[in-house]
C-alpha cells in the first residue's frame, strides 16, 4: 500500500499538484465578481441586492457540485474530470457574454460556472490527497491557496479588459483562459500518471468517526467565517467605493481581500499539521471580527483596505485548513465524505452573505450595518471555535 503511493515519485507529486493548483487558479476568477457588479447593474437595472444574487446563485451551484461531482463526473479520471470541469466554465462564462438578459447570466456565470467550480474543487482536492496522503495540510494548503490566485491575478487584468471592451469581452477573454488551463492541466495530470488507488486510503491517519458535537462547531465555525469572507469578496470593490476616498480604490480592494485570502489558505493548510484545531479555529475569526470592527468604527479607506486583506487572511486559513483538520482528525478517506457535508455550510453562507450585504446597503445607502454585524458573526465563530476537541486519536490535541 505504501508503496503504491510512493510509486507516484517526487515528479509526479510536482505534476499533480501543479496541475490541480492551476485548475484551482483558473476557476477561482469567480471571485472576480464584485468588479462586474456596477455595469452589470448599469446595463440590466438591477438593485444591489438582485445582482449579488448572480454571485449566491454560483455558490450554491459550487455547493451542488461539490456534492455531485461522483455522479456527474461517473468514472472520469482526475485529468478528465478537471477538463471537462473548465470547459464548462468555460461555457457558462460564453452564455453570459452573449446573453441579453439578466437570467442568462445567472444561468450562465451563476449555475454554470458556479457548478464547474464545485466539480473543479473537490477533483483537486482529491489529486492533493491522492498526491500525498502522509501530508495532507501541506499539499491541500497549495492547492486550496492556488483558488485566490485567479482573483488576485484576474481582477486588475480583467479590470483592464472591463475598461477597454466592457463586461462581456472581459467574460469572453476569461473563458478562453479557462479552456486553455483545463487542457494544460489533462497534459500535467496525464503525464503525472495519478490515478484513483483504493490503496491509497490507507496510508494516511486511522479512521476515527465523527462525532455529531464535533462535526456541529466545524460546520457552525466554518458557516459563519464564510458568512463574512463571502460577502467580502462578492462586495469589495462597492465597500471600497462606500468609504470617503475608496472610490479610487476599487480593483485594489478587490486584489487585497483576494490576496489575503490566498496567503491564508496557504498558511492554514500548512498550520493545521502543526497547531491543535481550535487554535486555528479560534484565532481566525478573531482576527477577521476585530478587523471588521475597526473598519466600522473608522471610515477610512486606508482602515477598510486594511481590514480588507486580514478579512481576506482569516477566511482563508479556516478555508485553508479546514479540509487538513478533517483528513488529520477523521483520516484521508473519510475527509471526502466529511469534507461534502461540511461544505453546505459554505453553500448556505454563500447563498445569504452577498445578498444580504447588498439588501441592507439599498436599506441605508451604506455598508455600516453590514460591517458590524458581520464583525460580530465573526467574532461569535471564533467562540465557538475554541470548544472544538480533535478525537485524541488524530494525534489533534485539545
Amino acid at each position: 500500500m505504501e508503496c503504491q503511493h510512493r510509486s507516484l515519485g517526487l515528479r509526479g507529486q510536482v505534476l499533480s499538484t501543479a496541475a490541480a493548483a492551476l485548475v484551482m487558479a483558473s476557476i477561482g476568477t469567480l471571485y472576480t465578481w464584485s468588479i462586474f457588479v456596477a455595469p452589470i447593474e448599469a446595463e440590466f437595472g438591477q438593485s444591489r441586492a438582485g445582482s449579488s444574487l448572480v454571485f449566491s446563485v454560483a455558490t450554491v451551484a459550487f455547493t451542488g457540485g461539490m456534492f455531485a461531482s461522483p455522479w456527474l463526473l461517473p468514472r472520469r479520471t482526475p485529468q478528465s474530470a478537471a477538463l471537462l470541469s473548465c470547459l464548462l466554465a468555460a461555457a457558462g462564462l460564453a452564455l453570459s457574454a452573449a446573453g441579453s438578459s439578466i437570467w442568462l447570466i445567472f444561468l450562465g456565470f451563476g449555475a454554470l460556472f458556479g457548478l464547474a467550480n464545485g466539480l473543479a474543487y473537490g477533483n483537486s482536492l482529491h489529486v492533493a490527497q491522492q498526491s500525498a496522503p502522509h501530508r495532507p495540510g501541506l499539499h491541500t494548503g497549495i492547492v486550496v491557496s492556488s483558488y485566490m490566485l485567479g482573483s488576485i491575478i484576474g481582477s486588475p487584468l480583467l479590470g483592464r479588459v472591463l475598461e477597454i471592451g466592457g463586461y462581456r469581452l472581459a467574460f469572453l477573454v476569461l473563458a478562453a483562459y479557462l479552456v486553455a488551463a483545463g487542457v494544460l492541466a489533462f497534459v500535467l495530470l496525464g503525464h503525472a500518471r495519478i490515478e484513483d488507488r483504493p490503496a491509497a486510503r490507507s496510508a494516511g491517519p486511522a479512521e476515527t468517526r465523527a462525532s455529531f458535537g464535533a462535526l456541529a462547531v466545524l460546520w457552525t465555525v466554518f458557516f459563519l467565517s464564510s458568512l463574512v469572507g463571502v460577502m467580502v469578496l462578492a462586495h469589495a470593490a462597492p465597500l471600497a467605493a462606500s468609504v470617503p476616498g475608496g472610490e479610487h480604490h476599487l480593483v485594489l480592494a478587490a486584489v487585497l481581500v483576494a490576496l489575503g485570502n490566498g496567503l491564508g489558505r496557504l498558511a492554514g493548510g500548512g498550520l493545521s499539521d502543526r497547531l491543535q484545531p481550535r487554535v486555528l479555529l479560534f484565532g481566525a475569526p478573531a482576527m477577521i471580527g476585530v478587523s471588521l470592527a475597526m473598519a466600522t468604527a473608522f471610515q477610512r479607506p486606508e482602515v477598510l483596505l486594511t481590514a480588507l486583506f486580514l478579512v481576506g487572511i482569516g477566511y482563508g486559513c479556516i478555508a485553508g485548513g479546514l479540509p487538513a483538520i478533517v483528513a488529520r482528525s477523521y483520516g484521508s478517506h473519510s475527509m471526502r465524505s466529511l469534507y461534502g457535508r461540511l461544505f453546505t455550510a459554505w453553500g448556505v453562507a454563500g447563498l445569504a452573505g452577498p445578498y444580504l450585504a447588498g439588501a441592507l446597503f439599498d436599506a441605508h445607502d451604506n455598508y455600516v450595518l453590514a460591517t458590524a454585524a458581520a464583525a460580530v458573526a465573526a467574532l461569535l465563530a471564533a467562540s465557538i471555535g475554541l470548544t472544538y476537541r480533535a478525537p485524541a486519536a488524530s494525534g489533534g490535541a485539545t
